[in-house]
Order: structure tokens, then C-alpha cells, then sequence
């Protein structure tokens, strides 16, 4: 009993402590907007000062209520149709899956990735343009007694920069090729058997080299450390048991004016683990991921990867 009890103080400890990070993020968020509302009601700073400060907010905003709507309004409700299911189907793991159950997977990992630089690029620049309209005359007169003040206060522009042309780079990548589609014709994909589906994409033009799927069979882990500050902290691993690539030759591709569909006809190795992923995200996981062979030159650069169904028979 008492070693629950730590344990049990630990988790609400720093259930509290997040809680009440992101209500202050979400007030800060509300306070930027209330800010340069202001600001533009006044007319003492510039209108590019407020429009930073108002998308600065907003970001905040969105990054605080987001989280409370997380964790009360959609976590409980997919929990719910998680047990719904696993009554309802309670030896067909692969229906817990609303992608599986729909035979239709997506991978929009690029646009995550450009949301995420987008949103990072608006806070960055929002705190700077912010800092340097309070702060302006300290920050000249300081760049101007010290060269090494000045090349400090540098490093903070320069990071923006760096962060906004990896923003435009990623987006133009997702802006090229897109969101990917994986139709599964095989549900679930039995070991000894084999995976078959089609992944629609956009590629920039033909390739010259075979598209390559690889199947990917990985023990994921969430390992948790507690840090000298008492504070714990996870980390994911993912242990590669088993991996084989397969061609898919060029012949095979069927082209439309927008996109292409690559069929998917790959075997499924016998004697390995099937799909199993415990509440905490610890289990075997099968991947299919789908690129591109070409040399970077040539401008194809696609690449989309899925969580499959693979399961034993029986």
C-alpha cells in the first residue's frame, strides 16, 4: 500500500502541474489577443506589432483549450467507442481501429510537420517583433556598447530564420506530393499469408527506378525515467524484429491525371508476432512504408509509411 500511495500522489501531482500549464498558456494566449487589441485601439505601436501579437495568441489559444477538449471532451468519447467495440468484437483486435475498420489509412505526417514549423515560427517571431517593441531603445543602446551583446541578441533572428525556411521547405514538400492513401483489400493480413492494398499518392513524375514497400515488424516500448529533479519522463523505443524490402516495378503503377496508385502484394512472414499494443502503447507493431528509389536530383522524393493489420489465423 505504500508504495502505491507515492506513486498515485506522483500521478496527480503532475497531472495537476500540466493542467496548469496549458491554462496558463491558454490565459497568456488570451492576454497577447487582449494585448494588441489594444494596441490597435491606441495607435502607440505599429499595426504589424498587433497582427504578430493577435496570431502569437491565437496560437497559445489553440495549444491550451486544445488540450482541455483533448483530455475531457475527445479522449473519454474514443475510449467509449473503444469499449463499445471491444464488446461488440471482442476476438477481432483489428476492429478497435476506425482506419482499419474503414480499409482506408492516411498519412498526412508532412502536414503535421508543417502545422507544427507554422505555429512555431508564429511564436518565435511574435515574442521577438513583442520583445523588441517594449524593449527597442535598451536593445540598441546595448548592441551598440558591446559587439558581443549584439552577436547574442543575433543568434534569436538567425533561429527564426533557420525555423521559417525549414516551415516553407516542408511545406512545399506536403504542397508537391501531398497526403497519402492506403486502401486495404486484406483485413486483417494473416502471418504466413499475405498484405495486399493500394497506396494512392502524388509524385512530382514517373520514376526511373522500381518504388520499393518495406514491411517493418517493431516491439515498441514507452520507457519511463525519473530524472535527480524527481521528475519522470518517457521516452519511445522501437526494437526492428523483423524487416524485408520488396520492388514494385514501374510497369505495375496506374497513372491518372492527378495521382497514382501502387499496388501492394507483399508476404507476410510466418513465426513472427502479430499486432498487440497494450493501453500504454507497449506491443508489436507492423509498418508499411513506401518510397521512392530515385536520386535526389531527379525530384522524386515521395515517401508514406502505415500502421497495417497483421494478425495470426486463427
Amino acid at each position: 500500500m505504500s508504495s502505491k500511495a507515492p506513486s498515485t500522489f506522483a500521478t496527480l501531482f503532475w497531472s495537476a502541474v500540466v493542467h496548469l500549464v496549458f491554462a496558463m498558456v491558454a490565459l497568456m494566449g488570451a492576454g497577447a489577443v487582449l494585448g494588441a487589441v489594444d494596441i490597435l485601439n491606441s495607435g502607440e505601436q505599429s499595426i504589424g506589432v498587433a497582427v504578430l501579437l493577435i496570431v502569437l495568441g491565437l496560437a497559445m489559444l489553440s495549444i491550451g483549450l486544445g488540450f482541455f477538449y483533448w483530455f475531457y471532451i475527445w479522449d473519454p468519447a474514443a475510449e467509449s467507442r473503444r469499449q463499445l467495440m471491444l464488446l461488440r468484437y471482442p476476438y477481432q483486435p483489428w476492429m478497435l481501429r476506425a482506419d482499419w475498420v474503414a480499409r482506408r489509412m492516411t498519412d498526412r505526417a508532412s502536414l503535421a510537420v508543417s502545422v507544427f514549423m507554422w505555429i512555431w515560427c508564429a511564436g518565435w517571431w511574435g515574442a521577438i517583433a513583442f520583445i523588441w517593441s517594449v524593449n527597442r531603445d535598451k536593445i540598441i543602446a546595448a548592441a551598440q556598447q558591446s559587439y558581443g551583446e549584439a552577436a547574442l541578441g543575433l543568434i534569436f533572428p538567425i533561429c527564426g530564420l533557420i525555423g521559417l525556411l525549414v516551415a516553407v521547405r516542408v511545406t512545399l514538400h506536403w504542397w508537391r506530393y501531398g497526403y497519402s492513401t492506403l486502401a486495404i483489400d486484406t483485413l486483417p493480413g494473416y502471418l504466413g499469408d499475405s498484405f495486399r492494398g493500394t497506396v494512392s499518392a502524388r509524385l512530382a513524375k514517373r520514376p526511373h527506378s522500381p518504388i520499393e514497400a518495406t514491411l517493418v515488424c517493431e516491439d515498441v516500448r514507452w520507457l519511463k525515467r525519473r530524472g535527480a529533479n524527481g521528475r519522470t519522463t518517457s521516452e519511445r523505443t522501437a526494437e526492428t524484429l523483423w524487416e524485408k524490402s520488396f520492388e514494385i516495378a514501374g510497369d505495375r503503377l496506374l497513372w491518372t491525371a492527378s495521382q497514382v496508385s501502387i499496388p501492394i502484394d507483399v508476404p507476410l512472414p510466418a513465426g513472427q508476432p502479430a499486432c498487440r499494443v497494450d493501453e500504454g502503447g507497449d506491443g508489436i507493431v507492423w509498418k508499411l512504408a513506401v518510397r521512392t528509389t530515385d536520386k535526389a536530383e531527379d525530384g522524386n522524393a515521395y515517401e508514406s509509411q502505415f500502421e497495417i493489420p497483421v494478425f495470426e489465423r486463427g
